[in-house]
């Protein structure tokens, strides 16, 4: 099996980019058309096939026209052999922050995601708020730190690290990066 997994990981991007622009056109080449969606409300299993997900996304705003901040990384890639994967990840569009859990499978006509169950949490964040933290969002951050370092890819090293020196960590809300919306404080 190769170690190779841009081709996952660009369908991942492709899927964030969708999300944030509110491109149901985009979202509709990364999800195969028989995917569906499913979470639990009010301790009920709903499920959402993907058609109708895509017009939903047609039909609200999207979080970049807003100006809502983009958070969005790859928590793990787990691949099971050349054809099938496991993606955890998160993203958020605020209010609400997600955890999606993403199947994916290489097809006749590439990688697609086939489905994708979520949660997430619905909070208003502030700078300055303290948020409580989990031990996998740190471990992620560590596992994203060194395929970077492996990979010698850039954009996987500058997800992991702060993008300003002065920020709402220190006193100085002067980026949208998750840290210091959150008012994290190390």
């Amino acid at each position: 099996m190769s170690n190779d997994r841009s081709s996952v990981e660009a369908v991942v991007k492709n899927y964030f980019d969708a999300l944030y622009e509110g491109d149901a056109d985009k979202m509709g080449t990364v999800f195969d058309a028989s995917a569906d969606l499913r979470w639990i409300e009010k301790g009920e299993l709903q499920v959402l096939k993907v058609p109708e997900w895509l017009d939903r996304i047609r039909k609200r705003p999207s979080a970049k026209a807003e100006g809502k901040p983009r958070e969005d990384f790859v928590v793990t890639i787990d691949r099971s052999d050349d054809q099938t994967a496991f993606v955890k990840v998160r993203c958020q569009i605020p209010p609400r922050y997600f955890t999606d859990y993403l199947v994916a499978m290489k097809l006749s006509d590439g990688w697609r995601i086939v489905s994708k169950s979520y949660r997430y949490d619905v909070r208003e964040v502030t700078v300055g708020t303290t948020v409580s933290h989990d031990r996998s969002t740190v471990e992620a951050a560590v596992q994203l730190y060194f395929d970077g370092v492996y990979e010698g890819d850039v954009e996987k090293l500058g997800a992991v690290f702060h993008p300003t020196p002065i920020c709402a960590r220190w006193k100085t809300a002067s980026c949208a990066c998750w840290p210091c919306l959150s008012g994290w404080t190390g």
